[in-house]
């Protein structure tokens, strides 16, 4: 049932852009804090603003924002235009924000830290005060001595540093702005800061003069981590285990058995929004969670996929604080915990919901990475086997779309071969258990056909290849695969009884319309069926493997014929058969 309260913030929703300033005043006043909250979450960035600039509680509405959604309306508008949310923000989510933005790994970059003093600066005296009463003391000398430079008056002998200013009369230092073009607003900072709390003002200057090193750096460094380990931006050694591996029997085991091993302790209300609003929308998981009643479950799951989507961030070295590498590290989390709980409940919705409510998510994401880490096991043997050199050489002779799904499952976080099915991106993570049953099939029917045709027929193995073919038509090597190694054998054998690699001559193409090739009833051109049987027989003979190997490798004989056959179809004579359209043989460039 929907409460009156979302129902309220419904009706905004999505209309904001296009109301005037006016009347948004006016039907922001009738809403409670609480649905003006609600409205705010739920809107895009701009309109977002837009509530912030015309509420007459934007204090009240900002300070009940979770700190991540204040830094994503900051970076999702524009920190300049973002400026009266800035103005809002509590201590904690001004030192969040700074957190977030401020630090390159372990070391304050220099300037982002000037052009926040600059947007602080920007929202007036009481944002100046709010900020260095509310860092850490480190942080504030760090910041202070991205700006100037000081030297002690009793020292003003020594020689001032060439092309710097000198700004603001002290008692005790030469005050000396780093940043010429600065000078003005750094000026204005320390006279705020000196009249806000004159012994505070001196401590942060020789703070600065006497005590910055890298020993403060690191501890300014160590208040932050401490802080944002709480949202999953734990240190890297930490981030990197959220790639676990879990055995697919363990997996089940951990399922059966987490409601009584897993102490959930209750979420705060305010969970981020985000990972709702940025989240993978085509996955059975954002299904289930926009369908959850329970307002406390929903609140958990956002909170974990957050600190989970954090956790990627960090173990992809991604940039924390920019939404294109959250989006990233959300669909990310999205696809693997979709494809965990696929794996445990298939797509049954209410065990899934159960499921949810009791296996941390963080488990769910492992169970999901682990089955297509299993995908990258398995490809790693055949690579190992038939394509040692695929790093430097790529997957020559490997036809496609199989060489890209090769080369997209050995990624460091294994990833599905989009284009092949027509989507808009090449290579993205897997979401479901029929993408890793394709590409595990695409993975052994590689291997099948591998192992029969270098091993047991002898085929020149990939990194092997160039020396073995020579004087190809067309460019090369590159324009070779299995499908075109496998017909040309098939056409030596049919022609003279023993399958080689041997490039096409025109003579053997005359004898291909001959004796190999008739016309079926439609008119089209085919191979005669008992050549295509005995072939088969015999190669069946030679592989010497199993009957599901043996299948593999009969299905892409068959599929190989089928190209070809397309390929010459409706060509009237062996003297019109033109290389450059039949790619299912390697024709000879030398002259006859």
């Amino acid at each position: 049932m929907i409460t009156r309260r979302k129902l309220t913030g419904l009706e905004l929703q999505g209309k904001i852009s296009k109301l005037d300033d006016d009347e948004l005043k006016q039907r922001l006043e009738r809403l409670p804090v609480e649905q003006q909250v609600d409205l705010f979450l739920g809107s895009d960035w701009s309109d977002r603003l837009r509530i912030i600039k015309n509420s007459g509680a934007a204090p009240e509405v900002v300070k009940r924002l979770p700190e991540e959604e204040v830094l994503l309306t900051i970076k999702g508008t524009g920190e300049q235009d973002a400026l009266p949310l800035v103005a809002l923000t509590t201590p904690t989510q001004l030192r969040f924000i700074l957190d977030v933005e401020l630090w390159h790994r372990d070391r304050i970059e220099e300037e982002k830290a000037r052009k926040w003093l600059r947007y602080v600066l920007s929202c007036g005296e009481h944002k100046v005060i709010q900020l260095f009463r509310s860092v850490d003391r480190e942080l504030a000398a760090l910041l202070l001595s991205r700006l100037i430079y000081l030297i002690p008056n009793e020292e003003n002998a020594r020689p001032l540093p060439e092309g710097l200013p000198t700004i603001m009369p002290d008692e005790f230092f030469t005050i000396v702005a780093k940043v010429p073009d600065e000078a003005a607003n750094i000026e204005l900072l320390l006279r705020i800061l000196r009249g806000w709390d004159r012994d505070r003002f001196y401590d942060l200057l020789f703070d600065v003069y006497g005590r910055l090193g890298a020993e403060t750096e690191e501890e300014a460094y160590r208040w932050r981590s401490s802080r944002l380990e709480e949202k999953g931006l734990l240190e890297f050694e930490e981030a990197i285990e959220i790639y676990g591996y879990v055995g697919e029997d363990e997996a089940r085991r951990m399922a059966k058995h987490a409601p009584q091993i897993y102490y959930r302790k209750e979420v705060q209300q305010g969970a981020p929004t985000y990972p709702i609003i940025l989240g993978e929308k085509e996955t059975f998981l954002y299904q289930i969670l926009v369908s959850i009643d329970d307002e406390g479950l929903a609140n958990r799951l956002r909170a974990e996929i957050a600190f989970a989507a954090n956790r990627v961030l960090v173990a992809d070295a991604e940039a924390i604080g920019e939404i294109d590498a959250i989006k990233h590290a959300l669909n990310r989390v999205y696809s693997l915990v979709n494809l965990g709980l696929l794996f445990l409940v298939g797509n049954d919705h209410e065990t899934a919901i159960e499921t949810l409510r009791s296996v941390p998510l963080k488990d769910l994401f492992q169970i999901g990475f682990s089955r297509v880490l299993d995908l990258k096991t398995l490809a790693q043997e055949v690579v190992r086997r038939w394509w040692p050199e695929w790093r430097t050489r790529g997957f020559i002779l490997l036809e496609y779309p199989r060489d890209e799904i090769m080369r997209g499952v050995l990624m460091r976080v294994p990833q599905y071969y989009a284009l092949a099915h027509g989507e808009g991106v090449e290579f993205r993570d897997f979401r479901t258990m029929d993408e890793v049953h394709e590409t595990r099939e695409a993975i052994e029917h590689t291997g099948a056909v591998a192992q029969v045709f270098f091993d047991r027929l002898g085929l020149p193995k990939p990194h092997k290849a160039r020396l073995v073919l020579r004087d190809v038509f067309a460019q090369g090597i590159e324009d070779i695969n299995l499908r075109s190694l496998l017909v040309t054998g098939f056409l030596h054998y049919a022609l003279y009884g023993d399958f080689k690699i041997e490039t096409v001559t025109k003579q053997d193409a005359r004898k291909l319309f001959e004796e190999v090739l008739v016309r079926g009833e439609d008119g089209r051109r085919v191979i005669k069926a008992e050549v295509k049987q005995q072939f088969l027989n015999w190669l069946k003979g030679g592989a010497d493997c199993n009957s599901q190997r043996w299948e593999k490798v009969k299905a892409f004989v068959v599929e190989s014929f089928e190209k070809f056959e397309d390929e010459i179809a409706f060509i009237a004579s062996w003297e019109d058969l033109d290389p450059r359209y039949v790619t299912s043989l390697i024709f000879s460039r030398k002259p006859e």
